[in-house]
């Protein structure tokens, strides 16, 4: 594992802890086989704590077939595999529950387009649209 840093960050509040961990290293080490063998190590470890593996969209099945065939168990119980729009949309639900009111399409053109005649002098370019 030459070359590959693991840097973590920790913050606790209350009985609830979180830990965030950045895995860097140069193009030819091996950080996603670390990253596995890593969250695979820790969530057998403590099957009581939940873990959420972070990836872009088009990879969460992928990623989520391939921490499965690592897993020692073969199974990622305590593993969720979510993309950051997944994320964002599973912590408002759990943050504001039925109270959130999402803005679909139309409503966030509106917004822009209320923004945007406000701000009209400090936007030139969209002046020239």
């Amino acid at each position: 594992m030459t070359g590959i840093r693991k840097n973590g960050v920790t913050n606790q509040e209350g009985k609830k802890s979180m830990a965030l961990q950045f895995i860097s290293g140069n193009s030819i080490s091996d950080r996603t086989a670390v990253m596995y063998e890593t969250i695979c190590a820790q969530s057998c470890r403590h099957s009581d704590k939940n873990y959420i593996f972070l990836v872009p969209e088009q990879a969460t099945l992928q990623v989520q077939r391939e921490l499965s065939a690592v897993h020692p168990n073969h199974v990622l119980g305590n593993i969720d595999v979510v993309s950051f729009g997944r994320l964002a949309h599973r912590l408002l639900n759990e943050q504001a529950g039925k109270q959130a009111v999402l803005l679909d399409d139309t409503g966030k053109s509106m917004i822009l387009r209320r923004i945007a005649g406000k701000e009209k002098q400090s936007l030139r370019y969209l002046d020239a649209i």
